[in-house]
This record gives C-alpha cells, structure tokens and sequence, in this order.
C-alpha cells in the first residue's frame, strides 16, 4: 500500500494524471502538496463523474436491444468476471459472444438476435460497451430470484420500453 491507502501502486498514478476541471499549480512542489492534500477529494472527484457518466450513458442506450439480444449478452457474461484492466469493452462483448458459439448453438430465435447485435455493438462508442456490460451485472445483482429472472427485470435493466 502507498501513502495514499490504494491496493494498487497505479492508481495514485492514474489519479494524478486524470484531468481536472480546474487549473492546477505549475510547480511541482506545488503540485506534489496539493495532491497530498486533496487526494481523496480528487478520488470522490472522480468516482462521481464516472458514476454520473454511466447514468447519461445508459440513457443514451434506452431502447437500443431488444429482450432477445438482452438475453444474448446474459449468456456471454454467464458465470464471469469483467473488468476493463486497460482492454477494450467493445472487443470484450464481441469475445465473450464470440465465445459462447451462439451463431451456430443457440436455440434460433437467439442466433437472429446475436447477428443483430453484434451489429448494433460495432456502432458502440467504447463506453457504451462498458455501460451495457455493466448493465448486465446491475440486473443479476439485483434480482430477486436465484434461478430466474423476469422480463420485467430485463427490460428494467437494459432500458427496454414497450
């Protein structure tokens, strides 16, 4: 652990070199103390904006998929972990659905629907992947079922208006 408390020895680093809406000093001494001091403010600073980007960006994404292609991405995340780790998100949806073979083993209602998506993924800005990944683990760690989940916990989660 550093100073700072973080697990990870980049993450100072990364909070360091996050642009900030505001000017900062251009001394390094300067620079240096005004990390120290405000290093957890910068970190919440940070956590917000990321919190209320994805928010803006799942709307952004109402009524993009179809319950079908919902269950598509439910599939390809079965039983995983997801973190970005410097990876691309488009190139992880597109993996993780590439790796469940769903064009040739899906039932073909969900085959149709995956053809469609991977369509609708390649349009994607990478945060968008992100965000769409990131809803499926809202959903399955919302529900209120162990063993099923309910169209109207899909459509809840993906943004699925009738």
């Amino acid at each position: 652990m550093n100073k700072f408390g973080f697990i990870f020895k980049e993450t100072e680093q990364k909070v360091k070199a996050y642009p900030r809406g505001e000017m900062l000093p251009s001394e390094p001494e300067d620079r240096e103390k005004m990390f120290d001091y405000n290093m957890r403010m910068f970190v919440e600073e940070m956590i917000g904006t990321l919190y209320d980007l994805h928010e803006l960006t799942k709307k952004e994404l109402t009524n993009l998929l179809t319950k079908e292609e919902a269950l598509v991405i439910m599939r390809a995340f079965h039983s995983t972990r997801y973190t970005v780790d410097g990876r691309s998100p488009k190139q992880i949806l597109l993996m993780n659905l590439g790796a469940m073979n769903c064009f040739e083993y899906c039932e073909d209602g969900l085959k149709g629907a995956t053809r469609t998506l991977v369509e609708k993924i390649k349009k994607l800005s990478e945060f968008q992947c992100h965000v769409l990944i990131m809803m499926n683990y809202e959903l399955l760690n919302s529900r209120k079922h162990c063993f099923e989940i309910y169209d109207e916990e899909i459509n809840k989660a993906f943004l699925i208006e009738k």
